[in-house]
């Protein structure tokens, strides 16, 4: 399994200035038609380059060489790391959704309408854009599978939902579930849409 790790990385701005400088080297020699030195500087700029990466606040960059997993930088800020490598952004910002309704039923044919609400965070980027597909799709049709079915169980037991124990017992499943992925599963809100009611024929 892929587990996050650093990757080397530093300040752009000074590999930035070797770029510059190479570029006027590529520049200089051209007008000197020294042809294969302008040649030389200037692909070492453009390599160079491909190293170079944005690194917002609150936000994590993993970096893949050739297809192969190196890395990730946490670091904010204009940052420069291995040349010719890819970088995919993860924010590591609170997010929120809410799954669709969800109706619960029990033997007595009482129904109740209930969405949950949950709130997470990305603590491990390499795990969430290596272990899922979609991390977001994964995680609100488990959210909704685990709530239905849970609360499901809760309703037929108890003739009744408590909230607060449907709360609980859904972020503990949830959590469970998507650990793997490297997902944090801070709270979890179950909305009561509708009460229970009989279901009109």
């Amino acid at each position: 399994m892929i587990v996050e790790k650093d990757t080397w990385f530093m300040n752009g701005y000074i590999y930035s200035f070797v770029i510059l400088v190479l570029l006027f080297i590529a520049f200089l020699n051209v007008f000197h038609q020294e042809i294969i030195i302008a040649v030389i500087s200037f692909i070492l700029a453009i390599v160079l380059m491909t190293g170079l990466t944005i690194v917002q606040p609150n936000e994590i960059v993993v970096v893949q060489f050739l297809g192969t997993y190196i890395g990730t930088i946490r670091t904010a800020g204009w940052m420069m790391t291995v040349p010719l490598t890819t970088k995919a952004k993860v924010s590591r910002k609170m997010q929120r959704f809410t799954t669709e309704a969800m109706h619960i039923k029990n033997e007595q044919g009482e129904i109740i309408e209930l969405s949950a609400v949950v709130t997470y965070k990305i603590v491990d980027a390499a795990k969430v854009l290596f272990t899922v597909d979609t991390y977001a799709d994964y995680l609100n049709v488990e959210a909704y599978l685990l709530t239905n079915t849970i609360a499901t169980t809760n309703f037929k037991k108890n003739q009744t939902i408590d909230i607060t124990t449907l709360n609980d017992e859904v972020k503990n499943a949830l959590q469970e579930s998507v650990q793997f992925a490297g997902i944090d599963i801070l709270e979890v809100h179950c909305v009561l849409i509708e009460k229970p009611h009989m279901k009109k024929e």
